[in-house]
């Protein structure tokens, strides 16, 4: 496994995007993006409109705030409320006329914790907005980016039983605009552009990707893996991401075989690299991962081993307190490398 990239020949292709006109002629509304993902305050909203006939934002503002509607993030304003109430809509959870057409959160108040019920509705949004699974769409590959058709017949298990892992990346923006299928040298490269077509730009789908991986992590759909600890990264030294649909672990691998075939020219494997291996050939977390090297190694005893490091060396290569160690532990130290004995 390479730790740097080149993708200086790599050939590039321009992500094709649902316009808001072509949103509207399958039967979407305008204004579709919604970069909405504070769960308790979207139940709460919701809620509030269960209570109160929608007669123009000002009023529904007023009484959220009779209610003392609590916020999560910033304080409440007309424009915070709007942009909630839109992204229902967006959710077809209520109607043009700001009728409510799906009955959900039926377990919960106003004020109250995410519960399971709860999380299962958010997880039945995530799979029906459109622009979601727009974005989806880009797992399964590049025959099916922006296939609005395909897009429309597809179901949860489709998504989850096969997709593509994608390696992302910020090429042009602060925002992630670029990704590849394969950590390869000179991968096709898919981009975001920000001119999409004469009078629509693409600066807001940029945002709208952290909306989409936070709410896939929120529901523990997504997974996104920062590579810099391992390290990877391209060439240029831009920081790739590893984002995929997760699976569970597999219930039947024959490890031994699986690491005499992935690393038949070497007997010593650094553990990042199998971890990240096992990630992306079986898109389990990596924590997965983690279980099934000590698991195998409990039983393999006589054909594989562990060489240890030091939780010094771990610790200097984290970025920040919320990126991952691809390090597993065992018996309260680190383990960088597995030996193959035969």
């Amino acid at each position: 496994m390479k730790n740097s990239i080149d993708i200086s020949n790599s050939r590039r292709i321009k992500m094709p995007l649902i316009t808001e006109d072509q949103a509207k002629k399958i039967g979407e509304k305008g204004w579709s993006l919604s970069y909405i993902y504070a769960f308790v305050e979207l139940k709460d909203i919701y809620l509030a409109l269960q209570q109160h006939d929608y007669e123009g934002i000002k009023d529904f503002f007023q009484y959220c705030q009779s209610i003392d509607l609590k916020a999560q993030n910033k304080v409440w304003s007309e424009r915070k409320t709007l942009e909630f109430v839109n992204a229902l809509k967006n959710f077809k959870i209520i109607d043009h006329d700001y009728k409510i057409v799906k009955d959900i959160f039926k377990e919960s108040k106003i004020g109250d914790a995410i519960n399971e019920s709860d999380f299962n509705e958010f997880y039945s949004i995530f799979f029906e907005y459109f622009r979601f699974k727009e974005v989806l769409m880009w797992f399964l590959g590049e025959k099916n980016i922006a296939n609005t058709n395909l897009m429309k017949s597809l179901s949860i298990a489709d998504f989850l039983e096969n997709s593509n892992v994608l390696f992302c990346f910020s090429d042009k923006s602060r925002f992630t605009d670029s990704f590849f299928y394969e950590l390869i040298d000179n991968p096709t490269i898919y981009y975001l552009s920000e001119d999409n077509t004469e009078t629509e730009n693409n600066s807001g789908f940029l945002r709208f990707w952290d909306t989409f991986t936070t709410w896939g992590k929120n529901i523990r759909v997504i997974e996104k893996l920062n590579l810099t600890n391992i390290p990877i990264k391209t060439l240029t030294g831009k920081n790739i991401t590893c984002v995929y649909i997760r699976k569970n672990k597999p219930k039947h691998l024959d490890f031994i075989n699986y690491i005499k075939i992935e690393y038949k020219n070497s007997n010593y494997i650094f553990i990042p690299h199998l971890v990240l291996k096992l990630v992306i050939d079986f898109r389990i977390t990596v924590q997965d991962a983690f279980d099934i090297i000590i698991e195998q190694y409990k039983i393999h005893k006589q054909i594989i081993s562990f060489e240890r490091t030091s939780g010094i060396f771990v610790k200097k290569t984290e970025i920040n307190k919320n990126d991952t160690i691809f390090y597993p532990k065992y018996n309260d130290s680190f383990i960088s490398h597995l030996i193959i004995r035969e």
